[in-house]
């Protein structure tokens, strides 16, 4: 992840533009959605033994 400050970033006038960009070059991100998605099942599943 990569992250930096965002110049037109107004906080009086534009709340709904970011302060800081988050830029995920080496897909952090999707490693992250498929680990939860894996959690998501498992408990779906009730196979909480498989988790100690």
């Amino acid at each position: 992840m990569d992250s930096e400050y965002n110049i037109e970033w107004d906080e009086w006038y534009n709340d709904d533009v970011d302060e800081v960009l988050f830029m995920n070059h080496e897909g952090v991100l999707d490693d992250i959605n498929e680990a939860m998605e894996l959690i998501h099942r498992c408990v779906d599943m009730e196979v909480y033994q498989m988790g100690e």
